[in-house]
């Protein structure tokens, strides 16, 4: 029987575990889970991959294939395919066909992932893959313990994000109705401004951190990032809700956490039924049955 090591800091991983354990009924999956969320907290990377690498050493070339199970975890995958060319390594990653194909338009992109990965080369390569959107990252620091303790409920996730984002009726939470009357607005240079210190300023006072990117700007160097300009992003748009608040009305979110898997009904609740709350799950399972040659590789369940 084939085996998978399943590697992530704490139920991120558990979660991640349980997907390829349904679809993959003949595959042996071993939980390597780490409970050190501490491992968040790393900004040194070389630090992180030798992190990652002891927690992974007495799997390396005893199993089939090693799948990190996060995308902070991720960011080793690279240096762990070149220090062990001969054990099979798979990360988290992106599917930005399936983000475009979502909507027709997509101008407002939130990335619920963690703080770690805003400097990293992901960041950059979102921007990339999302050329036309804003994104914008909220604070979710603390999501993954609450999410640990199963204490992230949908009353929790709406007082998180009242203050960033247009959200569904408390009272109303299967309907868009109130929302769908949003008027949408271009965004001027002075209005970018203003996004970005809205989105900066509106959480809890207590040391909360958030990023928008519109346009090529960046709250957190003001610099524009390779390959983009100031000028390429005409289409970026936010919108007011009913009572002329300026809230955020997004059109996608991505779960760039697989804490977060755990939780998907209760954003998309929360969100309404106007914006797609995407995980990349079945891309995983894609890239999975591609490293070990087996069926299903376009990413459907698997039929045995």
């Amino acid at each position: 029987m084939l085996k998978i090591v399943v590697f992530d800091i704490g139920w991120g991983g558990e979660f991640v575990a349980d997907y390829l354990a349904a679809e993959l009924g003949t595959v042996e999956i071993i939980r390597a889970t780490s409970w050190q969320s501490q491992l968040y907290d790393i900004q040194d990377e070389t630090l992180l991959y030798n992190e990652v690498r002891a927690s992974l050493h007495e799997y390396i070339g005893k199993v089939d294939l090693i799948v990190l199970g996060g995308y902070v975890v991720s960011l080793a995958l690279d240096f762990l395919q070149k220090t062990y060319p001969q054990q099979k390594f798979i990360g988290m990653s992106i599917n930005y066909y399936r983000v475009l194909q979502s909507r027709y338009n997509i101008n407002r992109v939130v990335l619920l992932m963690n703080d770690l990965l805003v400097r990293r080369p992901i960041f950059e390569e979102i921007r990339q893959g999302l050329p036309e959107s804003t994104v914008i990252v909220p604070d979710c620091s603390g999501w993954e313990e609450l999410v640990d303790v199963d204490e992230m409920s949908v009353d929790v996730l709406r007082f998180e994000l009242k203050n960033y984002f247009a959200l569904t009726s408390p009272n109303i939470p299967k309907t868009d109705h109130c929302l769908s009357k949003a008027k949408p607005i271009p965004i001027s240079s002075p209005l970018r401004e203003q996004v970005i210190n809205f989105l900066a300023n509106s959480c809890r006072t207590d040391v909360r951190r958030s990023y928008a990117l519109t346009g090529g700007f960046s709250n957190m160097d003001n610099t524009t990032l390779p390959g983009q300009s100031i000028c390429r992003q005409p289409t970026a748009r936010i919108a007011q809700s009913s009572d002329d608040d300026t809230l955020i009305r997004p059109d996608v979110v991505l779960l760039l956490n697989t804490h977060f898997w755990g939780i998907k009904e209760e954003l998309s609740e929360v969100f309404g039924i106007s914006v797609n709350v995407m995980d990349f799950r079945n891309l995983l399972l894609h890239d999975v049955c591609r490293a070990l040659e087996l069926r299903g590789v376009h990413g459907e369940r698997s039929k045995w």
